[in-house]
């Protein structure tokens, strides 16, 4: 409630300062007509405070509700904010170096990490193409055994046929032997 009272209040006066600006504005104009000429009015600036006496802007304090004491709770109030503020902001900015440490840490290690992992997919690849080469070697390998088996069951067929052709051999020998001896 208060500080709506102290709004309006404060709007009232920025009201009656405008407006004292605006009206003040033909003499400042009419000042410069003269070219600086001394018409004995007094020269007022626009936004300029006029000259006032001490116990009238003592009034304007009171009316406003705010006393020397007042005005220096406020200042120190808001120094303190201030500080409080700028307590923070550091605050902040640490914690702030700090996430970026963080995060320069996580990307360097992320970096470490692909190039492990590329290096492990070459690893992978490499060992792949020994599985391969492995693979290839063992079939090579069983076709080799295979062939030697082939090799040696032809070689037995060939042995028993070869000993039965030698037992026949010797039964003929032995028998022409025998029919030689016994022809004589």
């Amino acid at each position: 409630m208060e500080d709506e009272k102290k709004k309006k209040r404060n709007k009232k006066k920025k009201n009656k300062q405008n407006k004292a600006s605006e009206d003040d504005a033909p003499a400042v104009a009419a000042d410069h007509v003269t070219n600086g000429g001394n018409d004995h009015k007094p020269t007022i600036q626009i936004g300029a405070v006029p000259n006032v006496d001490a116990n009238s802007v003592s009034d304007v304090h009171r009316d406003n509700g705010l006393d020397e004491s007042g005005l220096e709770e406020k200042i120190k109030e808001l120094q303190d904010q201030n500080n409080a503020h700028v307590q923070k902001q550091a605050s902040l900015e640490g914690a702030i170096k700090a996430l970026i440490s963080a995060n320069d840490i996580s990307v360097i290690k992320q970096a470490d990490f692909e190039e492990k992992n590329k290096q492990l997919s070459i690893e992978k690849d490499s060992y792949m193409q020994k599985e391969t080469d492995l693979e290839m070697k063992i079939a090579q390998l069983q076709h080799e055994k295979d062939s030697w088996l082939e090799k040696e069951y032809s070689s037995k067929e060939t042995i028993v046929k070869q000993n039965v052709d030698i037992t026949r051999l010797k039964m003929q020998v032995r028998s022409r032997i025998c029919s030689s001896n016994f022809n004589r």
